[in-house]
């Protein structure tokens, strides 16, 4: 398991990826929280556009329901 590693335990190699000055560091922080704010407010508005197509759909439905329901109760009986 050690040679998988790098024969460190691993840490060097992620020690390694890092930025050493913590300007670097912080800037790579905020870069990461901006990409997850921005991840979410997509995943929202495909949320509510998904949901705001069904509800559409579903109101649509409901209409032609409505329509069919009054054309048959104004026939002649």
């Amino acid at each position: 398991m050690e040679a998988l590693n790098g024969g460190d335990g691993g840490g060097a190699a992620w020690r390694r990826l890092l930025p050493r000055s913590l300007r670097r560091q912080f800037s790579l922080v905020v870069a990461g929280l901006t990409l997850l704010i921005l991840a979410g407010g997509v995943t929202a508005v495909y949320a509510l556009r998904v949901g705001s197509d069904a509800t559409d759909r579903l109101a649509e439905e409901r209409m032609l329901r409505m329509q069919d329901a009054q054309a048959w109760c104004a026939a002649p009986c």
